[in-house]
């Protein structure tokens, strides 16, 4: 008899030596029980209850390209294109199913829901539909090539198990089902709790990032929180015409926030409103209540003409023009940049 296991846990071990299946092993030629997935217990209690038993825990190797049907055609594409439906329409003709069926399921395609997810899953999703027919398949592949045929699959208890119990015969492969014993998941029992509790979440993630002062840290800064570019109506006064700022002015929202995309010629409108203007043609973030810092004189002063030509090195002439929308897509990037990511 060759035995496969789903999972090697501490559960399905558990279920295989109280069956005694450790000592139907035992006395075959070969002493292996093949697995396809371990946890670390699982493996742990093979490798030290396996030399006790004389067994040999070893995982199952294979190739998703070599699993093929009789036909040629891989297994992984057969089971979406046709078993998935012939699966799925055995459990609606089911008793169980039809036991659990509601009428009012034909309300509001609720019923064509629910039999989608009936066999919803890919293959790596855990109990999933998909999961257990490939396995199945990759069972019976392996198992042609053993010296005897006789072949159990042990998998944990699922929905639907007399079914799939069905599919495995037609592959010679017997399939055989065991209870998790070990329900409390502590990992993610703990967890759950923790993130339930906002005092646990804060503890534990300052101890995962060794931080061990929970004190909340000030958000308060200078720097603006919104960036503003508008369509130029610069009107700080709320009297019902087109403006920029109408939002602000008719919310709590702060001004020494905001930061504004403006235009030259727009700078004195601003007075004392507290609003941070960006001035392209300066590149720099400005607030209109204090005066400019951090500029030559000579740059603030200095005004090109579009028609203005500018000689580069090479010698080749350009426009101001198309200098001035350079730096204008530029300068604001930059401005910003800089404005955001450093104090005042």
């Amino acid at each position: 008899m060759n035995l496969y296991l789903e999972n090697l846990t501490f559960s399905s071990f558990l279920f295989v030596y109280l069956n005694k299946y450790l000592k139907d092993i035992s006395q075959n030629s070969k002493h292996i029980i093949y697995y396809i997935d371990a946890s670390r217990i699982g493996k742990i209690c093979g490798q030290l209850f396996g030399k006790i038993f004389r067994v040999e825990f070893q995982q199952l190797k294979f190739k998703m390209m070599d699993i093929k049907d009789e036909n040629g055609e891989l297994v992984r594409l057969r089971i979406p294109r046709k078993d998935l439906f012939e699966i799925q329409n055995k459990i609606i003709q089911s008793i169980e199913y039809h036991q659990l069926y509601y009428p009012k399921w034909g309300l509001n395609r609720l019923e064509e829901f629910l039999k989608k997810g009936i066999t919803d899953g890919s293959t790596q999703d855990n109990l999933s539909c998909s999961r257990i027919l490939y396995l199945i398949n990759v069972i019976h592949w392996h198992n042609k090539n053993q010296i005897t045929h006789e072949c159990q699959f042990i998998v944990l208890r699922r929905a639907w198990f007399k079914i799939y119990k069905d599919y495995s015969s037609n592959f010679d492969v017997t399939l055989i089902e065991y209870s998790n014993i070990l329900k409390l998941d502590l990992k993610y029992r703990i967890r759950q709790l923790i993130f339930k509790s906002p005092y646990l979440y804060i503890f534990y993630r300052n101890l995962k990032n060794r931080k061990y002062n929970s004190k909340k840290k000030s958000t308060l800064s200078k720097r603006p929180k919104l960036y503003l570019e508008g369509r130029g109506d610069v009107n700080l006064v709320n009297n019902g015409h087109h403006s920029d700022f109408f939002w602000q002015m008719n919310s709590d929202f702060d001004a020494n926030n905001l930061l504004y995309n403006a235009k030259t010629d727009e700078v004195r409108v601003f007075g004392d409103s507290g609003i941070r203007y960006l001035d392209a043609e300066l590149m720099a973030v400005m607030s209109s209540t204090e005066s400019i810092q951090g500029l030559d004189p000579e740059l603030t002063g200095l005004r090109l003409q579009a028609n203005d030509r500018i000689i580069v090195p090479e010698g080749t002439a350009i426009t101001t023009a198309t200098v001035l929308s350079v730096i204008q897509s530029l300068g604001i990037a930059a401005a910003i940049y800089f404005q955001l990511t450093s104090g005042n």
